[in-house]
C-alpha cells in the first residue's frame, strides 16, 4: 500500500547532504542552488558516467538526509552498492555509525576518481539478496535499510524482503525509485534509466503501508514488525 504526502506533511526535515562535498564542482553546485537537471544528458558525465549516485535531485537529496537523521542510526544496511557514494553519504552524517553495504558486483573498480577513494570504515559485501544469508545477530539489528537496488520483479521483491528481516522493531526502510505512474517525478526521469514503475509496482503489494514523498522516488516505512 501507498501513501503520497509531502515532506512537511511528513515531517522531514530538508537536510543540506554532505554528498556535495564529493564534487564541489559547477555541476554540483548547480545542484545545490536547487536548480534540477531535466535533460537526461546532463546526468552524465564525459566517460559516460553518472554524476551523482542514489536520490538524485536535490529534493531527493534533502529528504534522504532528513529521513536518515530522524531514524539516528546507529546500524545502517544498504542493498545496491555501485560506487559506494551513498553509503559514504551516510557515513558522513553518522560517522560512529556501522554501515553495511551489499551488491551482487564489485562497482568499486570503476568508481571515477574524481570522487575519491572508498570510505574504508564502510563493509561492502558482495552478494545479492536472494543469496545473501545474514548472520544471526543481524536480523531485527539495523535501525536504517536503503534499499536502491535491480528495478526487476524478484529482485526488488527480495530487495524489500531482506530489508524487512534486518530491520529492528521501530526501525526504518527507505526505498529509491518508488516511482509513481504519470507524477511528476517520472516525467522528468523519462528517457532515464530505470524509469519504470516496478518498485512501486512491488510496494502496492505489500501489506505494510509506505509513504512516497511528493516530489520525489522516495518512500519510506516505520517498521513495527507486527
Amino acid at each position: 500500500m501507498i501513501v503520497v504526502k509531502t515532506a512537511e506533511e511528513c515531517g522531514i526535515p530538508l537536510v543540506t547532504p554532505p554528498i556535495a562535498a564529493l564534487r564541489p564542482d559547477a555541476h554540483t553546485h548547480r545542484v545545490r542552488e536547487g536548480k534540477m537537471d531535466k535533460e537526461p544528458t546532463e546526468w552524465w558525465g564525459k566517460e559516460g558516467y553518472p554524476y551523482r549516485c542514489g536520490p538524485n535531485s536535490l529534493l531527493e537529496q534533502q529528504v534522504f538526509c532528513g529521513l536518515f537523521q530522524l531514524a539516528k542510526p546507529k546500524r545502517v544496511f544498504e542493498i545496491g552498492t555501485w560506487w559506494g557514494i551513498t553509503a559514504q553519504q551516510m557515513q558522513m552524517l553518522a560517522p560512529a555509525a556501522q554501515v553495511k553495504t551489499l551488491d551482487h558486483k564489485d562497482w568499486l573498480a570503476t568508481r571515477p576518481k574524481i570522487f575519491g577513494e572508498p570510505d574504508r570504515r564502510i563493509e561492502y559485501v558482495i552478494a545479492n539478496s536472494i543469496t545473501y544469508r545474514p548472520g544471526l545477530k543481524e536480523y531485527q539489528s539495523y535501525d536504517f535499510c536503503f534499499v536502491d537496488g535491480a528495478h526487476v520483479d524478484m529482485f526488488v521483491a527480495s530487495d524489500v524482503r531482506l530489508a524487512e528481516c534486518l530491520i529492528r522493531i521501530g526501525g526504518m526502510i527507505v526505498c529509491h525509485d518508488a516511482f509513481i505512474p504519470e507524477s511528476e517525478v517520472l516525467t522528468w526521469r523519462e528517457g532515464y534509466p530505470h524509469s519504470d514503475i516496478t518498485v512501486s509496482r512491488w510496494l502496492l503489494a505489500c501489506p505494510w503501508m509506505w509513504t512516497v514523498v511528493k516530489g520525489t522516488s522516495i518512500a519510506f516505512l516505520w517498521h513495527p514488525h507486527y
